[in-house]
């Protein structure tokens, strides 16, 4: 009898030592780069334009689409094209403040190309586009109806930047101001 005890003591540690061994298996070979598919014009707010670049909801910070993780390449400064209709018609934006642990929530009104304090903050607009679109290298609005409402908008803490990027209307998630206290959403838009 403790022969087989000791036969199979010694079966289950030889079994139990081989299992322990991690196999060495080669990597996958890494997918084929495809070309990312356009959204609809106006769907979502384009990648590499708010505080995270080249991310989208849910993503991780730097990462490239379908990446899984590759950080991305820095997305090419674009230029910010106000069609004139448009500066003449919007005076100023609203802007929705919240203090994320007491919950409060507090609007900030500032008029484009100016700054206002809140709380710690400054926060400074620099443009408003109604119908933010991009196109030919540049942002602008592709006309002065509210479509796709985006206010670039610059904060400031403590005379540190925090944020500098674009809100948008419609998808307050996308690329949202990264602050351990404060959230900021586009609310609201004022014409002239």
């Amino acid at each position: 009898m403790k022969r087989e005890v000791l036969v199979s003591l010694g079966i289950a540690v030889a079994f139990g030592l081989t299992a322990c061994q991690k196999k060495q298996e080669p990597p996958p070979p890494p997918p084929a780069a495809a070309a990312p598919a356009a959204p609809a014009p106006g769907a979502m707010p384009p990648e590499g334009m708010g505080g995270m670049p080249g991310a989208m909801p849910g993503a991780m910070p730097g990462a490239a689409p379908g990446m899984g993780g590759t950080p991305a390449a820095p997305a090419a400064p674009r230029a910010v094209v106000v069609p004139d209709d448009v500066a003449k018609s919007w005076k100023s934006v609203v802007l929705q403040l919240t203090d994320k642990k007491t919950n409060k929530t507090q609007d900030v009104k500032v008029d484009i190309g100016q700054t206002a304090k809140a709380g710690d903050l400054e926060i400074t607009v620099e443009n408003f586009l109604p119908a933010f679109t991009m196109g030919g290298g540049n942002i602008t609005s592709k006309n002065n109806n509210t479509e796709n409402p985006a206010a670039k908008v610059v904060v400031k803490e403590k005379g540190s930047e925090v944020f500098a990027g674009w809100l948008f209307s419609l998808y307050p998630q996308a690329h949202p101001m990264q602050h351990e206290k404060y959230a900021l959403a586009l609310k609201d838009f004022i014409k002239k």
